[in-house]
């Protein structure tokens, strides 16, 4: 089955989905032999990292053609990369598509069109990719995490072979790794951030990023239809390690962003500016270290990560 799909940045990616049902191209010796792996370090395993750890060198073993390799957990509404190859100070994966896998409760295979290889204006996260996996890990209905893998080489694309094999480890794995998710998030530092509608473009890539460094991030994205807002946020702000203030013109006039600012200072958090557009602080920041942007995106997730780790 192929679905044709808008992503950020209006490029029609080829989507192929292949249901859990569908797995007919592995053998049954091939299942039996990686249910026993999982299993046997499943039993060895006594948290989330050590068991992903583990279930990486499968990966590596079955999939020595995926350039980059992730396993996320999901948690709170959140999807942290828990687990990833190479080790950078950043996983690289889609966002946008990992939670698409999550949403539709399918692995899908994607691959990129011969004639957008060298598109630059494809979102940052798929310009070099030429084939890519995603595989959700599901437990009766219960959202778990994602397995990633990827190629950017056109001489190593992925098969539908390899999509139900990456398809029937996920589904293999979910029981152990549900066990052992009740650690969920909590070691990973947690920001609020706060900032002007207008200037949602570039909070939302922003956030994308930091969350690829292990951040968890609190966005009003979060707050469903129905709850009180104020309550949500106020509850959020509390909860957090750092806040994180974009300011600009449009947040400085913001009542909402003041308000948020604020209660940040009630509860005593910590409030990291970050200049995104020039414009005057208010007189609360004067003693603050502030981050200017720069219009370098890798450089300001660097430098905050740095922060608030």
């Amino acid at each position: 089955m192929v679905f044709f799909m808008n992503y950020e940045g209006n490029i029609e990616d080829k989507i192929q989905i292949t249901y859990d049902s569908e797995l007919y191209l592995i053998e049954e010796n091939e299942r039996i032999r990686i249910l026993s792996k999982i299993s046997n370090y499943g039993c060895q395993a006594d948290n989330t990292i050590s068991l992903l750890q583990f279930c990486l060198e499968i990966l590596n073993d079955y999939f020595p053609h995926a350039q980059r390799k992730t396993f996320l957990t999901y948690s709170n509404n959140e999807l942290i990369p828990r687990v990833f190859y190479p080790k950078f100070a950043e996983a690289y994966f889609s966002y946008t598509l990992a939670q698409k896998s999550l949403e539709k409760k399918a692995s899908f295979l994607w691959t990129k069109r011969i004639s957008l290889q060298e598109d630059t204006s494809l979102p940052s996260s798929l310009i070099k990719v030429c084939s890519a996996i995603y595989a959700p890990i599901m437990f009766k209905s219960k959202k778990i995490g994602i397995i990633h893998l990827d190629s950017i080489s056109n001489n190593n694309s992925f098969s539908n072979t390899d999509l139900q094999l990456i398809t029937m480890i996920a589904n293999t794995l979910s029981p152990a790794l549900m066990i052992r998710n009740h650690d969920n998030h909590e070691a990973y530092p947690k920001v609020f951030i706060s900032y002007s509608h207008k200037d949602k473009k570039f909070v939302f890539k922003f956030a994308k990023h930091l969350r690829k460094r292990q951040i968890r991030v609190w966005l009003d994205e979060r707050i469903e239809a129905g709850n009180s807002w104020k309550k949500e946020i106020s509850d959020a702000i509390k909860s957090i390690d750092y806040l994180i203030w974009i300011a600009s013109p449009d947040s400085i006039k913001s009542e909402m962003s003041q308000w948020e600012t604020i209660l940040a200072q009630i509860e005593k958090k910590v409030i990291l500016p970050i200049i995104y557009k020039k414009c005057k602080l208010p007189s609360w920041a004067d003693d603050i270290q502030w981050i200017n942007y720069d219009n370098d995106l890798e450089t300001l997730v660097h430098k905050v990560s740095e922060r608030v780790k």
